[in-house]
């Protein structure tokens, strides 16, 4: 600063020096901490605080880096305040908040998960990681079960015809909100009318409902064939259900097929116009009811008898000629 009875060399400012003090304290440590690791979409604690902590008291501004990963969809299910922490010298810890984003979708519960991703001035003590679960508070959505019409034609065709037949009807699964997880109901069917292409076909049995879709549709289309037969039915339950529930335990509708075939006429025959009396033959006859086209149910003939013969003195006969369907 000043010299006595001598001269600075270099002037006033010439003989200036520098001593440097090491540090000798450890670099201190930073380790995460969530104070809840579940929260709450929307009643309840739906936030939490999200701390770094150092290992003791730090001479310098540190910054600790925070990454997000899990299944929770950044701003859509979770904010957080921060992705950056700085905590002043001086300081023991600084913090973030993460804090979850109120829907209507019923969901699977989803997680955040926390990392340290780069630090200033501190060392993560080994790997920093910590999962906050998020509870979905809302209700699973109910399925119900519909049909364009109850009835329908077996004749040939997509759509309403000109006569106002129908040969098909979609078959729909509703929600009764969109869900945020995809949705599985699987139909069964029932009824009289035969299943495989035969008097009817259905386009799925599985219903995939996607996330965020409020209904899918699959088409019931008859199939039209030359048998004259009676009206049959096709009975649509749900069989099973994923991530849904069943509106009031059951969902079935009912469609039914109307016959668009002519009846048809039955003529009668005998292979023989004249029999014998006594055992020398010939001394029987077949009696042949023939249709003039196959039918698609049983059919029976009844048959009565007359002339100058008595049925059972003089002969018999059955009563009734049952032919099978398409037969």
């Amino acid at each position: 600063n000043t010299v006595t009875n001598a001269t600075e060399l270099g002037g006033e400012t010439g003989q200036q020096k520098t001593v440097t003090i090491l540090d000798n304290d450890a670099t201190e440590t930073v380790t995460l901490s969530v104070d809840s690791p579940n929260i709450a979409e929307d009643a309840g604690a739906t936030s939490t605080t999200v701390r770094a902590t150092l290992s003791a008291l730090a001479g310098r501004d540190i910054t600790v880096t925070l990454g997000k990963t899990g299944t929770a969809i950044d701003t859509t299910d979770y904010n957080l305040s921060s992705i950056t922490i700085f905590i002043p010298e001086g300081k023991p810890e600084g913090t973030a908040t993460l804090t979850a984003a109120f829907d209507l979708l019923d969901e699977f519960e989803e997680t955040v998960i926390i990392d340290i991703v780069g630090v200033e001035n501190v060392i993560e003590a080994t790997t920093q990681q910590k999962t906050v679960t998020i509870n979905d508070d809302d209700e699973t959505p109910t399925a119900t079960l519909t049909v364009g019409s109850e009835t329908l034609e077996e004749e040939v065709g997509t759509s309403t015809t000109s006569n106002g037949t129908v040969t098909n009807t979609p078959v729909t699964v509703t929600l009764s909100a969109i869900a945020g997880r995809d949705i599985t109901v699987t139909l069964v069917t029932s009824g009289t009318a035969k299943d495989n292409g035969k008097d009817y076909t259905l386009s799925g049995k599985t219903i995939f409902i996607p996330t965020l879709v409020p209904s899918v549709t699959v088409t019931l289309t008859t199939v039209s064939d030359v048998l004259d037969e009676s009206n049959e039915t096709v009975i649509i339950d749900i069989d099973t259900v994923l991530h849904v529930i069943e509106k009031d335990g059951l969902q079935r509708q009912t469609v039914t097929i109307f016959d668009n075939d002519a009846t048809p006429t039955v003529a009668l025959s005998v292979g023989l116009e004249n029999i014998q009396e006594d055992k020398a033959p010939p001394t029987k006859t077949t009696v042949t009811a023939t249709l003039t086209a196959i039918a698609g149910r049983d059919i029976t003939v009844f048959l009565s008898t007359s002339g100058t013969a008595t049925n059972g003195n003089d002969y018999t006969i059955g009563t009734s000629i049952l032919i099978p369907e398409e037969a």
